[in-house]
């Protein structure tokens, strides 16, 4: 489906209206820098992206991009827009209304199947695209190789990983299985379920009736703990005082301590904080690690900044994500140490301010001040997320105060040891046997972790090996197409890859002068890098599952030389000559060039005036030629006409004696490229008498009306040309001769059958050149 014109009202660079008008073909729009050229691309992006422009996107464009794509200077009470009108008839309009973006026309229109990434590419597109690192690539490409759907599969696979985790809470389950685990082998060391069982029977037997009716063990256990709780209320004031003080002796404080110590003195030695940031490091410098130089020597890890051999930077990023997971680990044991002695501080404050040692509390009023002040001020929860040496010596302190305290003052009694003793079982085991439904459920939680991490490996493979199809035939028309632009053969195989190791990277591989390289990056300069770029869009554009979109180049060129250039134009013709192709340059000779080069049966050219000021906005100028536009001004300035044709003629011939190898006299320095249309005309002229060919019934003889016209232009271009550039000298009669005569030179090189120019192609075996058909030959 082809553009039929482009309309943009107050948009960018727009005024009141500003209409570009492809008529269903090919057009080449030129303009200098901030004629507004690029308008007419962002216009085509907003219709495919839905009022967003990418190359815009920051946080100074606004909500919907007002900002950046409403004409600075628009009247109040307008609107922008813009429409992009189809072949079809069917149009897309982008509408910004006091700054929200309104639609009309996209569902209905074949527009809003397209892709932008295969439609247009921006100069800095190209050129970012070969600089982007794998996974940069990976993102840009995957979509345009039709695998966008399984990146997306993937993508929400590992999203959904990270909700499960985040809303089932498996962190904190499992920090609290490991809590249970702990006491459990404390107060039953080694033991088996088998044994648990066994001594939760024995304690049934103990403390409850044999009348007893639940038999599920978690009934059972409250049961004996309800038994037990009763049993020490029965008691009297002073046994129930011995059986608190009895819990305040029996404590596990020390250990809790220890292990806490343990831990931050093996966390300690990581000596750091930011884990996870790191681990994110090693995981984006693996996108790196192929791409180094081989005569690189050494690379700094930018994990841990150890400078490491290239050779052996991809094992040093692998034993550096096992060391930091390991040490992921000590911070999950530190912290379910820390956990673990803050319940047991919570314990002992609670048994500390119970009723039952009120009396106590009283009767040792003086030695406990310090112990009661720092209890009225702990803040547990602070110390549950940071704990550090300081509160550990202050737990020490305070807690070893209360506990020596209540060792001094208890009287014995071992009914109430073992009344506790079994309080602290029974709530263990009630506790133990909770803790299996949160045990099945960090299985099941790990278990569904598991396997989408799974079928998200394999729909990275899937893609992987659907990339990997693809690309057959994609780098085989990359590499046709940089043939074209470099037919020197001296970088070949060029080919998208996925990089050993990575799931989610696509690179560019090539031949240099026979040498693999895994990377443009590494010796191609930046107009063979940006080249690339080009051929790889071309190449993903033609893989547009039979949409035939449309082509749009933006100053492409701007980095590539003259002879390369030149040979776009000839890849557009041989590739591409089914697709409308609408470019944009900002390059005066490369746009009359195509204008002699291109067959005006399927290509128009636009010239944009300059920008003259926002409420101007962008101009197009009129449709007419070259030749047409000079001999629009022999009436009312010839001088000017005449200049107009001495700078057509000047590119024109300056490009046919450097296409068909016309030897010039040697000029040193900056003088050869200050040549003008004098300096090649006689020489051209000479040369045609024996060189330039045209097929007439079959037979090939010299090409007699292109001599003459050469000849017939020569004094004209010195004499005519000349005096009315410089003196400002010239007649309306003696303007429109050498207008006519000019143009009439300058379409003798352009065969009109094929509407293609003699050099189009060159006949390796002789060095020869001819026009599309033939019937224009040029003998070397």
């Amino acid at each position: 489906m082809r553009i039929s014109k482009i309309e943009l009202k107050w948009f960018r660079g727009a005024a009141s209206e500003a209409t570009l008008m492809p008529n269903c073909g090919s057009i080449v729009v030129f303009g200098t820098n901030g004629a507004g050229k690029s308008s007419f691309v962002d216009a085509t992006e907003a219709c495919i992206a839905r009022g967003k422009v990418s190359h815009l996107a920051n946080e100074y464009s606004g909500r919907y991009q007002e900002k950046a794509l409403v004409n600075t200077h628009r009247p109040q009470g307008t609107s922008s827009s813009v429409a992009v009108t189809l072949a079809d008839g069917s149009q897309v309009t982008a509408r910004w209304t006091k700054g929200s973006v309104l639609f009309d026309g996209g569902s209905a229109s074949p527009l809003c199947d397209w892709s932008y990434r295969r439609t247009a590419l921006r100069q800095e597109e190209m050129a970012e695209f070969i600089k982007s690192t794998k996974s940069e690539k990976y993102s840009a490409l995957v979509p345009l190789l039709g695998l966008g759907h399984l990146e997306t599969a993937a993508e929400n696979l590992r999203k959904a990983q990270r909700e499960i985790e985040g809303v089932s809470k498996v962190a904190q389950l499992r920090q609290e299985v490991a809590a249970i685990a702990h006491r459990r082998q404390e107060l039953f060391p080694g033991a088996d379920d088998a044994a648990l069982t066994a001594r939760l029977a024995a304690l049934k037997k103990q403390y409850l009736r044999p009348d007893f009716s639940a038999v599920e063990p978690n009934e059972v256990a409250s049961g004996i703990l309800t038994a037990v709780q009763a049993r020490i209320a029965s008691l009297d004031a002073a046994s129930r005082e011995a059986a608190a003080l009895q819990e305040i002796i029996t404590n596990k404080m020390q250990g809790h301590l220890g292990a806490v110590r343990g831990a931050a003195a093996r966390v300690a030695k990581v000596t750091e904080p930011l884990i996870k940031e790191r681990l994110n490091v090693i995981d984006a410098a693996s996108d790196f690690a192929d791409e180094l130089a081989t005569d690189q020597q050494s690379v700094a890890c930018p994990a841990c900044g150890t400078s490491v051999p290239v050779t052996q930077f991809r094992d040093h990023l692998q034993a550096e994500k096992e060391r930091l997971i390991e040490a992921t680990s000590l911070f999950e044991e530190l912290k379910a140490a820390v956990t673990l002695l803050c319940d047991e501080v919570a314990r002992l404050k609670g048994v500390f301010e119970r009723r039952d040692l009120a009396n106590w509390r009283a009767a040792n009023a003086a030695r406990l001040l310090l112990v009661q002040d720092f209890l009225k001020v702990l803040d547990l929860r602070a110390r549950r997320t940071s704990c550090s040496e300081d509160d550990l010596r202050s737990f020490e302190q305070n807690f070893g105060a209360l506990i020596e305290v209540a060792e001094a003052t208890m009287k014995t009694s071992p009914d109430v040891e073992a009344l506790i003793s079994d309080k602290d079982q029974i709530t263990l085991l009630r506790a133990d046997i909770a803790a299996e439904g949160k045990r099945s459920r960090v299985k099941r939680v790990d278990a569904l972790m598991t396997y989408i991490g799974l079928v998200e490996q394999f729909v990275r493979k899937e893609i992987t090996a659907q990339s990997k199809r693809v690309f057959g035939s994609i780098s085989s028309s990359i590499q046709q197409l940089w043939d074209v632009l470099h037919p020197h053969k001296r970088i070949t195989a060029v080919r998208l890859h996925v990089p050993r190791n990575a799931d989610k990277a696509i690179d560019v591989a090539l031949q240099f002068h026979g040498v693999d390289l895994e990377s443009p990056r590494l010796t191609l300069s930046e107009g063979q890098r940006n080249a690339l770029g080009l051929c790889i869009f071309l190449a993903m554009a033609k893989q547009d599952g039979g949409q035939q979109c449309p082509i749009i180049l933006d100053d492409v060129v701007i980095s590539l030389d003259r002879e390369h250039r030149s040979h776009v134009a000839k890849l557009l013709m041989e590739h591409f000559a089914d697709r409308q192709l609408i470019l944009l340059t900002h390059d005066r000779e490369w746009y009359f060039e195509l204008q002699r080069f291109l067959p005006r049966s399927k290509w128009s050219f636009s010239l944009l005036l300059p920008f003259a000021g926002p409420t101007i906005g962008i101009r197009i100028a009129d449709e007419a030629g070259d030749f047409d536009r000079a001999r629009a001004k022999i009436d009312i300035d010839p001088e000017d006409a005449e200049s107009n044709v001495r700078r057509i003629m000047d590119n024109l011939l300056s490009e046919v004696a450097e296409q068909l190898e016309v030897p010039i006299p040697y000029v040193r320095g900056h003088a050869n490229d200050h040549r003008t249309a004098g300096h090649f005309a006689g020489r051209i002229a000479a040369r045609a008498e024996k060189s330039f060919k045209i097929r007439k019934d079959g037979v090939y003889e010299k090409n007699e009306a292109a001599v003459k016209a050469l000849k017939v232009i020569e004094p004209q271009l010195a004499v005519w040309l000349n005096r009315a550039t410089h003196t400002f000298s010239a007649s309306g009669t003696e303007a429109l001769a050498v207008i006519d005569n000019c143009e009439r030179a300058a379409k003798s090189f352009v065969c009109a059958a094929c509407e293609t120019p003699v050099w189009y192609k060159k006949i390796e075996q002789t060095g020869d050149c001819e026009c599309r058909c033939g019937d224009l030959h040029w003998k070397s």
